[in-house]
């Protein structure tokens, strides 16, 4: 099976020139950025608490074509720790925000002329990970011009995050940790674990926790597909039983959040049939025949009786005089002694017994997206 889960990720950027003495606004910029490759192959989600993207902004002075292998900007003028704004997560739909802002004093960068910013890990750094040029309200190219000692900047940030969730998937411990460790609001790490520090590192089945196999990661590929995927293998000796649900944990180090995809998959089967359309059983046996027994039970029961099914005795399908129950199938007249009976029928949970292995294929891709 492949669950899929769409995630939208977009940063804006709000600039003001203030004079400290009138406390008028005398310029204001915007900017919509790109998000680079940088994002989602970064090795800075590794040091998460002291580095985390989004913690700060850099502004520069230069002009080009923005495209998303850039790693900094045109012409790098500074870089700042970010001032928290605004935070808001929302679960029901999970759509968030997240609003920073870093502020120019008077007495600093005098004679600046900025014309692009980004958003970068910490001031250290000179990678960037998201890119835009300022323009003014009409969409224009815009330079700030050269800054006084009688001007204040502020440059505010806003990350929008959104799923695409689908009925049957539900998220619980939604990201909220930028609270605590200033990061990016609900990052790429957070939900995926793109790197060995942060991963998916469980799997429970039926809300019992199991041991499973690591499967094969693939980051992030920028402008191809924004794909992140890992797969994990239920063996013989685990989950033996009807698997009605799934929930997937990316567990952070160091104590920090655990963040889990709850999929309930009777739900999922129903509504999103291209991840989980059910399970279909073929040539079950259901019992042998006694020529008095009207009634057999089915061990793989809760058919799903809106999809297709057959009963057959000794290998002859019974067309009439049969009827079918979620939990049982009754026929008008008694099947013959030592006849098999079996029957090809649909459930929508996963039948997992000794005889069968279960791969499990989590796929989750970025994209930018619009503001919310």
């Amino acid at each position: 099976m492949d669950i899929k889960v769409k995630g939208k990720i977009h940063n804006k950027y709000k600039i003001e020139v203030k004079n400290i003495n009138t406390g008028e606004i005398e310029q204001t910029g915007y900017a919509e950025n790109i998000i680079l490759d940088n994002m989602f192959t970064s090795s800075e989600f590794a040091n998460y608490e002291d580095s985390t993207i989004g913690k700060a902004i850099a502004f520069g002075e230069g002009n080009g074509v923005i495209a998303s292998t850039r790693t900094a900007l045109f012409n790098p003028r500074g870089v700042k720790d970010v001032i928290e704004v605004e935070l808001s997560i929302n679960q029901v739909p999970a759509t968030s925000y997240r609003t920073t802002k870093i502020i120019l004093s008077p007495e600093e960068y005098i004679g600046a002329e900025i014309t692009e910013v980004g958003l970068t890990s910490h001031t250290a750094s000179a990678i960037i990970y998201t890119h835009a040029l300022i323009r003014d309200s009409e969409g224009e190219l815009l330079t700030l011009q050269p800054k006084s000692s009688l001007q204040e900047i502020t440059i505010y940030s806003t990350v929008y995050f959104s799923l695409d969730v689908p009925p049957g998937i539900t998220l619980v411990n939604l990201p909220n940790n930028t609270i605590t460790n200033a990061g990016l609001l609900m990052n790429s790490r957070l939900l995926t674990g793109t790197t060995t520090s942060s991963h998916i590192n469980a799997v429970y089945i039926n809300n019992t926790d199991i041991t499973v196999v690591n499967g094969q990661q693939v980051d992030f590929v920028n402008e191809l597909d924004n794909t992140f995927s890992k797969y994990r293998r239920v063996g013989t000796t685990q989950g033996n039983e009807k698997i009605k649900s799934l929930q997937f944990r990316a567990s952070l180090n160091s104590g920090f959040a655990q963040n889990t995809f709850n999929i309930d998959l009777e739900t999922l089967a129903e509504n999103s049939d291209v991840m989980w359309g059910g399970h279909e059983l073929k040539n079950i046996l259901i019992d042998t025949g006694d020529g008095n027994t009207l009634e057999f039970n089915i061990f793989w029961d809760e058919v799903w009786l809106i999809k297709p099914k057959k009963v057959y005795i000794n290998g002859v399908e019974v067309t009439s005089g049969v009827t079918w129950s979620a939990n049982t199938i009754t026929f008008d007249t008694a099947p013959s002694a030592t006849l098999n009976i079996t029957a090809d029928y649909w459930v929508k949970y996963i039948p997992k017994d000794i005889n069968h292995i279960v791969d499990i294929n989590l796929l989750l891709t970025f994209g930018e997206g619009t503001p919310i």
